[in-house]
């Protein structure tokens, strides 16, 4: 899904649960701040900010809507160097309407501070632009791994993926 928040600031989110729970980057969202999600150019919902951990640069927004189809997550043991990766962000097209934007590339580098094993990012070039913040990363499974948050090594829109490992813990804390 498409997230945009008040200053026009757009990424894409996950929905990763049927009560209506989406994982998106914390450099979208605020706290306790209503965000727009749109799953096409004429159908938009109001979400609310659940929660952010601005550490892992991850936010936890809700909404509500029937019927939906929560991502599934894959562990990290799934990837190696070298394997094929694809990030799919929604972003808005020329004339207005939601569109797909698929960027594919292999995993380079699966990595994170020695200091702190809770973090794991995995490198790759499919975050192409600012439109990947929040957006999955999938494995040849179809799983996502990671999804696309700011480096916090760098203040520029450098983009990489935290693993889905770190993210389902993070993502228990949130729903606190």
């Amino acid at each position: 899904v498409q997230i945009k928040n008040d200053s026009g600031l757009s990424g894409t989110g996950i929905i990763i649960d049927i009560d209506g729970h989406i994982l998106t980057s914390s450099n979208l969202v605020k706290r306790h701040q209503t965000v727009t999600v749109a799953f096409s150019s004429v159908q938009t919902i109001p979400a609310n900010v659940i929660g952010v951990d601005e550490q892992s640069g991850i936010a936890l927004l809700k909404f509500e809507r029937p019927n939906l189809t929560p991502g599934k997550f894959g562990a990290l043991t799934s990837l190696g160097l070298g394997d094929d990766v694809e990030a799919i962000a929604i972003t808005t097209g020329t004339f207005g309407n939601t569109v797909p934007e698929v960027g594919k590339d292999i995993v380079s580098s699966i990595e994170g501070p020695n200091t702190d094993p809770t973090k794991l990012y995995v490198i790759t070039n499919a975050f192409r632009n600012t439109n990947f913040y929040g957006a999955p990363l999938i494995n040849d499974q179809g799983e996502i791994v990671a999804i696309g948050v700011q480096n916090p090594q760098m203040e520029s829109a450098n983009i990489i993926g935290l693993t889905a490992d770190v993210i389902q813990a993070k993502v228990l804390d949130l729903k606190k």
